[in-house]
């Protein structure tokens, strides 16, 4: 998932059900992830029903303001430079 391979145990965030357990890695790719009594399984890349929404933690999302496109833009341009360093 992300350039980083699945492993058992391996914890992860799902944008709707919070923080999970990777419990089963399947001969598909796929791979099924327990979120206390609930479980999901995921495709490879995090997705689910054809929607990525399984990341490696809690993803930070910004809310634009209407109005700020420019200022929105150098703030999304900082964070991509901070990525490829990082």
């Amino acid at each position: 998932m992300d350039g980083s391979p699945i492993l058992l145990n391996d914890l992860v965030w799902d944008l709707l059900l919070g923080t999970g357990k990777v419990v089963a890695i399947n001969a598909d790719g796929s791979f099924d992830v327990e979120f206390g009594t609930r479980q999901a399984t995921y495709q490879a890349g995090g997705m689910l029903a054809g929607v990525k929404r399984l990341y490696w933690a809690n993803p930070i999302q910004f809310v634009p303001p209407k109005q700020e496109t420019k200022k929105w833009q150098i703030i999304k341009n900082v964070i991509e430079l901070l990525k490829r360093e990082l």
